[in-house]
């Protein structure tokens, strides 16, 4: 193992960390002052206080887990970009995403705005970001048909919960076979001038679905991005002293 001795970039290193860090702590601090200094939500400042650390401590690792899953995933399909700016593109676009009104498709924006930076082709980007987005929206899809379809086997409540659960899934299904079909719609009328934008889209597409049959170990990152976030989500729950909701055929089982 070799060690950087230049005291400039040494030094130019500890300045960027440094930044990095005191950019989380003044964000901490004002949503702290906002806590405390606006009346009507000095109530929730009362009930952080209350919060078992513990608990809390479990929802930010497991957080942290999802946005490391996410990182996994997006390294599968930027390869080309060098791993500490991939790495950093990444919790990026993460961060935009919870931050921007546009959510996912304002992430998608500003990550292809400092892909362009960094010298990818807008093709590329189109191409490599919806395969990138489809991948993960399909392992959301696939827990919502199959926490849909165990409703339905478990529910006692007959027709009722088969509708209920039964919408979710078709729409599922539904919206998957729309996004599947691009690609074939596009390939077999190649014959029109299709919008560029659409033809890459539809690479993506292609790209993410042979991504599933050559089998990579960083595709378990987009089951990951979304298991430890449902699990972060279960432990804010146990940090406030409740637990998750549970079905009634569950917790009657």
């Amino acid at each position: 193992m070799t060690f950087d001795t230049n005291p400039d970039r040494a030094a130019a290193t500890n300045a960027r960390l440094a930044r990095r860090l005191l950019v989380p702590v003044i964000l901490t601090a004002a949503i702290g002052s906002l806590l405390l200094a606006v009346p009507p939500l000095r109530g929730v400042a009362r009930d952080i206080v209350h919060l078992q650390l513990a608990w809390v401590l479990a929802a930010i690792a497991l957080e942290l887990g999802s946005c490391l899953g996410f990182v996994v995933i997006f390294r599968l399909f930027f390869n080309e970009v060098p791993a500490g700016a991939a790495r950093e593109l990444a919790f990026t676009e993460q961060g935009s995403g919870a931050l921007l009104p546009g959510g996912g498709v304002g992430a998608l924006a500003i990550g292809g705005w400092l892909l362009r930076r960094v010298g990818m082709s807008t093709g590329s980007i189109i191409d490599r970001s919806s395969a990138l987005f489809f991948l993960t929206s399909a392992v959301n899809v696939a827990a919502l048909i199959g926490s849909g379809a165990l409703l339905i086997v478990r529910a006692p409540d007959g027709p009722y919960e088969l509708m209920r659960a039964g919408i979710p899934i078709i729409g599922g299904l539904a919206a998957a076979a729309a996004v599947l079909a691009i690609p074939i719609v596009i390939r077999r009328s190649a014959h029109r001038r299709w919008p560029s934008w659409l033809v890459d889209l539809a690479a993506g597409i292609t790209r993410a679905r042979r991504s599933l049959l050559a089998p990579s170990w960083r595709l378990l990152g987009a089951t990951g991005y979304l298991g430890f976030d449902i699990a972060a989500l279960g432990a804010t729950f146990a940090a406030t002293g409740h637990s998750l909701p549970s079905p009634r055929w569950y917790s009657a089982t």
